[in-house]
């Protein structure tokens, strides 16, 4: 289905969008104005217009969304109505990115601190932390069963982190020597593959259990952002 929304010519780009898991919802942050859009799909109509942030997550099930806000928190809004439900208080610097897991009962994000973050999104409740980045993450991603994260940081690896006991599984390089940020990750929901985007249009696929590398790609003429319309590398 194709469908064209109308937006501020003010503000310049969309930060972050997310679709919800059936489809039917679309939101869109402006990280200019720190604007908050939710579009129903099939509507082609606009739905709500009282939230603010920068970065954004829909939950598969379209009831919760997720956005980082200028004070370094997550607010989880109830989508029906727009009310708060919760603030994600922990994170010292800009929270880059955030993806609820497949049923909906965690939310994991990942910021400038360098940080990975899992919460309770029934409660709002701070569930664990993941430190071992050196430098600011970029982006996160729950695998399907929820028992496993993936995060891309400016320190130029990739980290698999095992959720139940708040560890390291495994931290990935770019096989080629290249200093560049991990901007994109994703991890395949039908095998141990795990995909990276890095500096200007590197790609690659690896094991997540060995580190051994699988495939490089290459050809992107710029850099692989963090944006779930179309660095999603594996079908649900």
């Amino acid at each position: 289905m194709n469908a064209t929304f109308e937006y501020n010519s003010d503000a310049d780009y969309s930060h972050t969008v997310s679709f919800s898991g059936d489809g039917r919802l679309l939101a869109s942050s402006w990280s200019v104005d720190d604007t908050i859009k939710l579009y129903d799909v099939e509507a082609n109509t606009e739905i709500l217009t009282n939230m603010s942030g920068r970065v954004v997550a829909i939950s598969h099930d379209g009831t919760l969304l997720a956005s980082g806000t200028d004070q370094n928190n997550v607010n989880i809004f109830l989508v029906t109505t727009g009310e708060i439900l919760h603030v994600l208080s922990g994170h010292t610097d800009f929270v880059r990115f955030m993806e609820f897991s497949q049923d909906d009962s965690m939310l994991v994000t990942g910021s400038y601190d360098s940080h990975v973050k899992t919460w309770d999104t029934a409660t709002g409740d701070l569930l664990n932390t993941y430190s071992s980045h050196t430098s600011g993450v970029l982006q996160v991603a729950f695998s399907n069963d929820g028992s496993l994260i993936i995060s891309g940081s400016k320190d130029n690896t990739a980290i698999i982190w095992d959720v139940s006991s708040v560890s390291v599984s495994l931290t990935y390089s770019p096989a080629y020597d290249i200093i560049s940020w991990i901007s994109t990750v994703a991890l395949n929901p039908r095998s141990s593959l795990a995909a990276i985007g890095y500096g200007i249009g590197g790609l690659e696929t690896f094991d997540t259990t060995t580190g051994a590398l699988q495939q490089s790609f290459y050809g992107h003429g710029w850099w692989m952002l963090g944006n779930q319309i179309y660095t999603r590398m594996f079908t649900r």
